[in-house]
């Protein structure tokens, strides 16, 4: 076995969304960015025609006119029109949020196995494959749950445990697909020590639900 060392910077960016999850409330980049919030934490949703506030805000944000929901940096980069990176950027700029040591390139440890009878390039293609089924049918199930648990009303404070799984998982998993779609072959085997051990989460996870 021998050992190398590579930098990635998606890995970062990652680590950039899950400090602004901590940091930063959908309700609080609502409001930074011209959402009226009421003492309820209801506003008129601004991705429909909303003529009573329809859509909660607190550390995510749901509207029960349309459906529209996510977390900070989602809202932020559909109210600014802007990609999620460049929304996450924006967001940790305008709540004082570090963000450039994340993005100096995070060293990755690697093992790669000298003795494989399988070329590299090969190996990271077929986990890519792999990678983008299993994040395809999770992501299909996460839609189909937050549509099949959506609370009736906005009242009801006991949410379907499948509903908050989607709510908290959806926009993450859709960003993973999305790099990984994007990617080309060069770049399979940094987004394999990135998302790798998410990946196998993913399917552990879709084991338990089938059982």
């Amino acid at each position: 076995m021998t050992t190398s060392v590579i930098s990635f910077h998606e890995g970062s960016s990652v680590n950039l969304f899950k400090k602004l999850k901590a940091s930063v409330t959908a309700r609080q980049a609502a409001e930074r960015y011209g959402l009226k919030v009421n003492r309820s934490g209801m506003a008129r949703c601004p991705f429909h025609d909303d003529e009573n506030p329809s859509m909660k805000l607190d550390d995510r944000y749901y509207c029960f006119g349309c459906g529209a929901t996510g977390d900070a940096v989602d809202l932020t980069a559909r109210l600014l029109d802007l990609p999620l990176k460049d929304a996450a950027l924006r967001l940790a700029a305008d709540f004082g949020i570090e963000a450039s040591e994340n993005f100096k390139g995070q060293k990755v440890v690697v093992d790669k196995n000298t003795t494989t009878k399988k070329p590299q390039k090969r190996q990271e293609g077929i986990w890519a494959k792999y990678a983008g089924r299993v994040l395809t049918d999770y992501l299909w199930l996460l839609r189909d749950n937050e549509k099949k648990y959506t609370p009736h009303n906005m009242e009801d404070k006991d949410w379907h445990p499948l509903f908050c799984e989607a709510l908290d998982r959806r926009i993450f998993i859709e960003y993973v697909l999305d790099e990984l779609l994007a990617a080309g072959e060069s770049d399979h085997d940094k987004l394999r020590c990135v998302f790798g051990k998410e990946v196998e989460r993913v399917e552990k996870r879709l084991e338990r639900y089938a059982a």
